[in-house]
């Protein structure tokens, strides 16, 4: 909670930002698809600030036992190890792989979200109820997570 708690808030506070910032510009107006795709990649790529760490010391405890490679005590003790024997680089080992699988995932998800919004509102200046935003939000990483999937399976191997 301590890690995904922040990296969520700036996953969407990153996005939303993005947008706000494209569309004041004009190019959010003149090229929406676009702009959304960006945006999701700008959000993955900030948000994996707090992401690749939280990956590299879960998924090294995950394996610790079976492996027999490491000998973490807690959470707390993976990254001081990690930190004092391969560097702020052993946290962040995975960063380009992970924005290379997660942040195309994020450009698809919020182009089809933002879409399916559009889809659901028509010329509408409502907002979307939460059945609504669900079901766009569900339609969306469904799409996102089926085209990508090759590119996850691609990070996880690495």
């Amino acid at each position: 909670m301590s890690g995904s708690i922040p990296a969520s808030a700036l996953y969407f506070g990153s996005y939303e930002w993005f947008k706000l910032k494209s569309n004041e510009h004009g190019f959010g107006k003149t090229h929406p698809n676009l702009a959304h795709l960006l945006g999701g990649i700008f959000a993955e790529a900030v948000a994996c600030i707090f992401f690749v760490p939280i990956d590299v010391i879960k998924e090294r405890r995950q394996v610790q036992s079976s492996l027999k490679a490491y000998d973490y005590k807690s959470d707390a003790d993976a990254v001081r190890q990690v930190a004092k024997h391969e560097g702020i680089r052993g946290l962040y080992r995975a960063y380009w792989a992970t924005v290379g699988s997660f942040g195309p995932f994020s450009a698809l998800y919020f182009m089809f979200y933002e879409k399916s919004k559009q889809m659901c509102l028509g010329e509408s200046n409502e907002t979307l109820g939460f059945m609504q935003s669900m079901l766009c939000s569900w339609v969306s990483g469904g799409l996102a997570s089926t085209l990508t999937n090759p590119l996850d399976l691609a990070k996880l191997r690495l």
